[in-house]
This record gives structure tokens, sequence and C-alpha cells, in this order.
């Protein structure tokens, strides 16, 4: 798992990204997420282990899609909405990553140490 508990994180990490990961457990790495890569549950849909609680701090209307900027405690990213049914600015919403498609790096040289095979 990926784990933040101050802000009350808790990401599973993939069986097949695991081994590779595993020499840094208990160490600090940063998860990066492409806006495709995380997603705004729909609403109502019960969230699955691993959803994240961001705030929307800025919504993007695009036309086609919506960019969300969004925030939990010190961590911030951007996302993209359906223009039909998204979170409002201000909203707490749950949203997951795509765990197969994020990446890993290392915080002490920023090396990308573990990237999805697909």
């Amino acid at each position: 798992h990926l784990v933040d508990p101050v802000v009350n994180i808790k990401i599973p990490v993939p069986e097949q990204r695991r081994a590779i990961l595993a020499r840094y457990e208990d160490k600090d790495i940063v998860l990066g997420a492409r806006p495709e890569h995380i997603r705004a549950l729909p609403r109502g849909q019960t969230p699955a282990a691993g959803a994240v609680n961001f705030t929307v701090d800025v919504t993007q209307h695009l036309g086609h899609e919506v960019l969300l900027d969004i925030a939990v405690g010190p961590y911030r990213a951007v996302t993209r909405a359906a223009p039909t049914d998204f979170p409002r600015e201000g909203e707490v919403h749950p949203f997951e990553f795509v765990m197969n498609d994020v990446y890993f790096f290392d915080t002490q040289t920023g090396a990308n140490i573990a990237r999805s095979a697909t």
C-alpha cells in the first residue's frame, strides 16, 4: 500500500507492480499520475479500497471535457471529467487512481522506479 496516515490515504498497489516496489518498503516515494489516470467516482457509487477524497479547487470547462484541480492535504493533481456530471468547486469527492498506469519516483534521485508494463 501507498500510505499517508496524516491525510488518511491508503492506496493498494497492484500485484504485478509490487515486486519492483518492494525495495522501497518503508521509504518515501512519489506517485505520479496523468490526468487520465485519476477518475472521479460516479455519484452514489461506493468507493473502493484506495479511493481518495479530494477537494475540487478549480474547474476548467473545455467543452468536450472538464479539467479539475483537486487537493487533499499537501497533494495536488489535475484530472479530467465528462462535462455532463462532475464534482463542483469546493466539493469533497472520492477519486481513484488507475494504478496500472501511474508512475512511481524515487524521492532521492527522481528516477522512475516502476512504470506500467501496459
